[in-house]
This record gives structure tokens, C-alpha cells and sequence, in this order.
């Protein structure tokens, strides 16, 4: 997961030209899984090994959005230019 949320972050931070904006998917991140999603698991059974912050649900998801990132990135260059995603422009 620390891949994948890496290549997001990047893709993130040059598409912005801001650091702020990782900042605030990082800070988002932590309050939606450990704040809320966390709190809604059960903790019996397998639920704990796909739903938390280290189970294979939330890896797949960070992992097909990286893919994701990646495919684009490499189709439409222009993905990857300043102020194209309204940050930073």
C-alpha cells in the first residue's frame, strides 16, 4: 500500500505543483480509515483483514488507482502538466 499511495501522491504533487495537496489526501486518508472506517469493523472474524488501514481491500484499491495513474499518465502526458488539475495553476 505504501507503493501505491506513493505513485498517487507523486502523480499528485507534480500534477499540482503543490506538496498541499498530499498533505491533505494523507491527512484524509488517516481520519477516514482510522476515524471512521475503523470504527465501523467488526472486530471478530476475517472483516479486520479487508477493511482496515493494513487489510487487502484497502492495498487493492491504492494499488488500481496507482495502475490506474500509470496508464493515464503514459496515454495523456498532459496529465502529468502543471495547474491541469486546477491546483497550483
Amino acid at each position: 500500500m505504501v507503493v501505491s499511495m506513493g505513485i498517487t501522491m507523486a502523480w499528485l504533487r507534480e500534477a499540482s505543483g503543490s506538496v498541499w495537496p498530499c498533505v491533505v489526501l494523507h491527512a484524509s486518508h488517516n481520519i477516514i480509515v482510522q476515524g471512521v472506517l475503523d470504527a465501523m469493523t467488526a472486530r471478530d472474524g476475517h472483516a479486520v483483514f479487508v477493511t482496515t488501514e493494513f487489510g487487502w481491500g484497502m492495498a487493492l484499491t491504492q494499488a488500481l488507482m496507482a495502475v490506474y495513474i500509470a496508464v493515464q499518465g503514459g496515454r495523456k502526458r498532459g496529465l502529468m502538466w502543471r495547474g491541469t488539475i486546477g491546483v497550483g495553476a
